[in-house]
């Protein structure tokens, strides 16, 4: 207080003139950013040039992938995003940032995503920085989402599927109630990650409803990190303020729910009633085999990390797959006719059977491809010595991204109506096409940091969506009204309210 009262009694020290100062030294700091070696060069808005406000604010309307698009179409393939974070559209970019052993790492954005327990953050598969971690969670269960495997889990999504239908018939189908189809595929989602890791139905088409709020505390930890994390810093304040957990230590409710259903798989174990291979059993084998390097931190990231990110992609997915086929009736029809020509289906229908359908394939990844789950920069930084990527250095340290949205919407590739649903682009292409086109679909990521669980995303939507369609005539409740889009890192909707009438099969 002295200092200060010493300096302001000098003339030349009054508030004014130190707030001139002050604001001198911002300009001064802004200035550095905006003409930093490197990136100078690069188009995009003067503000996002001198601060990460620019992409919070652009985040927190929920709906950045539109403007990040905008973005690309004035200024071209790189778009500098923040001061020191570059936005690339360019396809052929995703081959040199996110293949294996390029030597991108994930960004400071990913450590908003770590849960909490007991105030300790735990790190999973998807949002670690360390690569040597990565390995060592994924290298003891690799195998378990393997696509070799994936018939051992079919017994397990065919209970779920049946009992899915037995729901929609008693509530919807038997009553002409209307049914919020977007809610009930992530019921149904939850419930299948539940029998594929606890052997056990989560409760969720068992009581029509988010159980223990579990979907809406992944809304917000969405909500909270896709904002947050594009100012990293400003998590150490909030959610994993050091003080305030040592003095209040919480558990995130994921990592709560995933607590308590290894404790009851303890108990089982300890009782000698053990349950089918799950992929619990799985993560508990691996444990036991080498204690050292897969620690209980590892299980309780692996189930965690299945929960909090296993039901919501799937669900995203197959909610755009339905919406697009009931706006676009000339496909619903094509689909329809495609599932009745096979004869003898099973009930539920089989991987095999469903891998034999084209179109539903064509439908699968064009569903993918128009509506990705993640709809925000997949960050990574810049490796020691840095890149060149597309024609363009990049010095080591710098963060570059990609957003799938954007590149999936790429006209080169996809053709000039990559804007809209066409599900025939992926059956008239020719073969080099046909490849290019897969190799910028981008939905699950790619290289080793891709989603471990894009198989089991795969083998769910590939049997339900022919089962649901040969049980029920859908249609849209108000097929006047749009749906409602959030994007919050990963891109929800809400609004899929249709009528369900049962089919004789």
């Amino acid at each position: 207080m002295a200092v200060t009262s010493i300096i302001l009694s000098y003339p030349i020290f009054t508030p004014g003139v130190l707030a001139i100062i002050g604001l001198f030294i911002i300009c001064l700091y802004c200035l550095k950013w905006r003409y930093r070696s490197g990136l100078r060069s690069i188009p995009g808005p003067f503000l996002a040039s001198i601060t990460n406000l620019y992409r919070f604010f652009d985040a927190w309307s929920w709906k950045c992938q539109d403007n990040q698009l905008a973005l690309h179409e004035k200024y071209g393939k790189f778009v500098r995003y923040g001061p020191n974070l570059v936005s690339i559209s360019d396809p052929e970019a995703i081959q040199v940032i996110y293949t294996i052993n390029k030597g991108f790492v994930k960004s400071p954005l990913y450590k908003v995503f770590f849960v909490l327990s007991n105030g300790k953050t735990i790190q999973s598969m998807f949002d670690t920085q360390d690569e040597l971690y990565h390995q060592s969670m994924r290298k003891p269960i690799s195998h378990a989402f393997a696509m070799s495997h994936l018939m051992d889990y079919e017994p397990y999504v065919d209970s779920t599927s049946k009992f899915f239908t037995s729901r929609l018939t008693e509530l919807y189908a038997n009553t002409g109630d209307i049914c919020d189809l977007g809610e009930w595929l992530q019921y149904y989602a939850f419930d299948v990650i539940g029998e594929l890791t606890y052997s056990k139905r989560l409760g969720f088409l068992d009581r029509a409803k988010d159980v223990d709020g579990i979907m809406r505390s992944i809304d917000k930890s969405f909500d909270y990190a896709g904002v947050v994390g594009q100012m990293p810093w400003l998590d150490t304040l909030l959610e994993k303020n050091p003080i305030w957990n040592y003095f209040n230590p919480p558990t995130s409710a994921v990592a709560a729910f995933t607590l308590d259903c290894m404790a009851e798989r303890m108990r089982e174990m300890e009782k000698g009633n053990l349950r089918k291979q799950d992929m619990l059993a799985r993560m508990i084998e691996a444990h036991k085999a080498d204690p050292e390097k897969v620690t209980p931190a590892h299980i309780l990231g692996w189930a965690s990390s299945n929960t909090y990110a296993g039901s919501d992609t799937t669900a995203i997915s197959l909610r755009a797959l339905f919406y697009h086929l009931l706006k676009n009736p000339g496909s619903m029809e094509k689909l329809l006719s495609e599932i009745s020509s096979f004869e003898g289906l099973s009930n539920p229908v089989s991987w095999t059977e469903a891998r034999k359908m084209p179109y539903l394939e064509a439908c699968i990844k064009e569903a993918l491809r128009i509506h990705p789950a993640p709809s925000m920069l997949l960050e990574r930084v810049v490796p020691k010595g840095g890149k060149d990527i597309c024609g363009r250095f990049f010095g080591e340290g710098t963060i570059v991204g990609i957003n799938p949205w954007v590149v999936q919407r790429d006209k080169d590739v996809y053709g000039a109506d990559a804007e809209l649903w066409r599900p025939e682009r992926w059956l008239e292409a020719g073969e080099i096409s046909r490849k290019r086109m897969d190799r910028t679909a981008f939905a699950f990521g790619g290289g080793s940091r891709a989603c471990i669980g894009k198989n089991i995303s795969y083998l769910e939507m590939y049997k339900v969506i022919p089962q649901l369609l040969r049980t029920f005539h859908i249609e849209l409740a108000y097929p006047e009204k749009e749906w409602t889009l959030h994007n919050n890192w990963i891109h929800k909707q809400s609004g899929l309210l249709v009528k369900l009438t049962q089919k004789g099969f």
